[in-house]
């Protein structure tokens, strides 16, 4: 069997955002929206006086998500993010190993939360080999 032409759409919700941002020592207890008009995914942390706007991009099996930008109390900051924000504010979600070798391709913001394309490679399963969702290859 050959996975060379095998695409899965994976969505990485909010919720499952905010799971990861409480692992995040720095980011419990902070509420994420994705933001697609920019892009962006919009990280608001402790009561909601303090949004980071942090940009997805692909690192291996991975989404590392980027601050970009930065408001306080809705008003937006300009210049750089100052280093200890953006330091905190970094983050990353990882796939664990995905089925008949997928890899991550693109990465884009949906309203729905962060949506990821992964194609497969080559793949080779020996006889009597079983999947869940196909069966006997």
């Amino acid at each position: 069997m050959d996975a060379a032409d095998e695409q899965a759409d994976i969505l990485i919700t909010p919720r499952a955002i905010v799971l990861a941002l409480d692992r995040h020592s720095r980011l419990a207890h902070a509420s994420a929206r994705p933001d697609p008009a920019n892009g962006a995914l919009a990280v608001t942390i402790g009561a909601g006086a303090l949004t980071v706007e942090e940009r997805p991009s692909l690192d291996g099996n991975a989404v590392r998500f980027i601050p970009v930008g930065l408001s306080v109390n809705g008003s937006p900051v300009s210049g750089s993010i100052p280093q200890g924000i953006a330091a905190d504010a970094a983050f990353t979600v990882a796939f664990p190993p995905l089925p008949v070798n997928l890899e991550p391709q693109s990465v884009r913001v949906e309203r729905s939360g962060i949506a990821v394309t992964a194609s497969g490679g080559p793949a080779t399963f020996g006889p009597g080999h079983r999947t869940p969702a196909q069966g006997t290859c």
